[in-house]
């Protein structure tokens, strides 16, 4: 059988013509969604130095027992951690309250303790006094300097 040219010619035509789509027969092409929106910020240069926090426990390469002469609890301190200090430079001072009272409580012992010798002292002489007007007798005057509580005088 032949074929003529232009059926032929037809055919090709009409088999080009298929390949073709229309618009119609196409899907719908799905679109690309829309960027992302993303909090941005733009660097610049900045005098900063490098940190970094770091947890640990720090000690001094030196320790140094502190002791005063007499004991009570510090009122002040004078020097800073890490501050250097001279050699006789006073660090701490301590609370004085207890020994301004302790000197007041010795200072009222020694006023009792003159005023009891006054007392013993006038005792003595108007004794003497009435051993010289022959009230009381020598010995009388003497076992009262030797048994008074304050002592002889």
């Amino acid at each position: 059988m032949i074929i003529k040219p232009f059926t032929l010619l037809s055919f090709i035509g009409l088999s080009i013509l298929s390949g073709c789509d229309t618009a119609k027969d196409k899907q719908p092409v799905t679109e690309t969604p829309p960027p992302k929106v993303v909090a941005w910020l733009t660097l610049s240069p900045k005098n900063t130095t490098n940190q970094r926090l770091l947890t640990g426990t720090v000690s001094a390469a030196e320790r140094t027992q502190l002791s005063f002469q007499a004991q009570g609890q510090v009122q002040t301190i004078n020097v800073k951690v890490g501050e250097r200090f001279r050699s006789g430079q006073t660090l701490a001072t301590l609370d004085t309250t207890n020994y301004r009272l302790q000197l007041q409580q010795a200072k009222a012992q020694l006023n009792t303790a003159v005023a009891q010798r006054n007392q013993a002292r006038a005792e003595v002489r108007r004794r003497e006094h009435l051993v010289k007007s022959n009230a009381v007798s020598k010995s009388q005057l003497e076992a009262f300097r030797l048994h008074d509580p304050g002592g002889p005088v």
